[in-house]
């Protein structure tokens, strides 16, 4: 357990770029990476969407030296961790969040230090949001298969016209859900947003089936460049999944 709360503490500092300028020293490329093989090691069968996410932020951290301008991605990434581990969103947002009790507006009593009981209308943006990471997680599944031919190809079935749209619109609802905005006060990943509606326009005329259309295959993949996650190492055409890093693989 000192592992996890460990690994997860080390994660979390990434939330917002203001938590990591409280530091004496942002940990390193390795130390994160380590953070989140240990993370993702002791997660066991309680792994899931969580895992997925963890996956998707090594990707990130691979090519990237921690500083204090941090990509979209990252910050997306560990804020959807904070979401799963129902976490609320701070009030002021997660862009002036430090990190600290008396900036969560009021989620902990400075005076006698105790934890107060989240409001009706707390817990309901709490439930809302950990909705809308499951969801966002569920979609980013769905586009990798869209991006990789190889994987579409191995798929034993696929779903509907319908079911594909349904997974994009819950995707788009989900962002806006959030509420998460970046440094100017504007609706963060609006680039994501952008991608994920030009994917959804081309499978509005499309009926899934073994063959997968360029044009869909490469707005999947724009769907990834937006969020801020790189193409894979062998490349989108040779990609056929992402891999647990305990597996030796």
């Amino acid at each position: 357990m000192v592992r996890l709360n460990n690994a997860m503490h080390v994660v979390d500092e990434f939330t917002s770029s203001r938590r990591l300028a409280t530091l004496a020293r942002i940990p390193t490329q390795t130390e994160l990476l380590d953070a989140i093989d240990t993370y993702r090691s002791l997660l066991g069968e309680r792994s899931g969407a969580k895992a997925a996410v963890l996956d998707r932020l090594r990707l990130l951290i691979e090519r990237w030296v921690p500083c204090l301008d941090v990509p979209a991605g990252v910050l997306h990434a560990v804020r959807e961790l904070q979401t799963l581990d129902e976490s609320p969103v701070p009030p002021a947002g997660w862009d002036a969040y430090d990190g600290y009790p008396d900036t969560w507006g009021g989620q902990v009593k400075q005076a006698t230090g105790t934890a107060d009981r989240p409001s009706p209308e707390a817990a309901a943006a709490l439930q809302r949001t950990a909705e809308a990471a499951a969801v966002m997680s569920t979609f980013l599944n769905l586009a990798g298969m869209l991006a990789s031919p190889r994987l579409w190809a191995a798929a034993s079935a696929w779903p509907s016209r319908e079911h594909v749209v349904e997974h994009i619109d819950e995707y788009l609802a989900g962002i806006h859900q959030t509420g998460w905005t970046d440094e100017k006060g504007q609706p963060a990943f609006q680039s994501v947003t952008a991608a994920a509606q030009h994917l959804r326009s081309l499978c509005q005329t499309w009926e899934p089936g073994p063959d997968l259309p360029a044009e869909i295959s490469s707005a999947a993949r724009a769907v990834f460049a937006a969020v801020g996650l790189p193409e894979p190492v062998e490349g989108w055409d040779a990609f056929e999944g992402w891999r647990d890093k305990s597996d030796g693989a």
